[in-house]
């Protein structure tokens, strides 16, 4: 963080509300658990990926809906598919990005350019 850049809670505020306004760039779902997977920048400018789980919820009667973050043991098996399967989305992302950087960076030697 350089000198003209203080964390104050003005700051944060904005940076918490960057955060709501924005929508994951992918939501894996496995029955009721999610993983809504999150592009983030740190303050250097650094982009990453990252991701939350939650689990979906409804009343019998249909009233009323949502989402927790609280799980079951029932849940087991969809969290550690749904984490899997995020993850493995996330590295696969980390690697198509490292091949498109790689690609920006070659140097094709063109003789005609050369020879001018």
């Amino acid at each position: 963080m350089s000198n003209n850049e203080k964390t104050t809670p003005q700051n944060n505020n904005k940076k918490a509300a960057s955060t709501r306004n924005q929508s994951p760039v992918k939501v894996i779902r496995v029955g009721a658990i999610a993983a809504s997977i999150w592009k983030r920048q740190t303050t250097t400018g650094f982009e990453y990926l990252d991701f939350s789980v939650s689990r979906s919820w409804k009343l019998k009667n249909g009233e009323r809906e949502g989402y927790s973050q609280n799980f079951f043991e029932g849940n087991e098996e969809a969290l550690f598919e749904v984490i899997n399967l995020a993850s493995r989305y996330i590295r696969e992302q980390q690697v198509e990005d490292q091949e498109s950087q790689f690609n920006e960076n070659v140097v094709v030697d063109e003789p005609e350019r050369a020879a001018a």
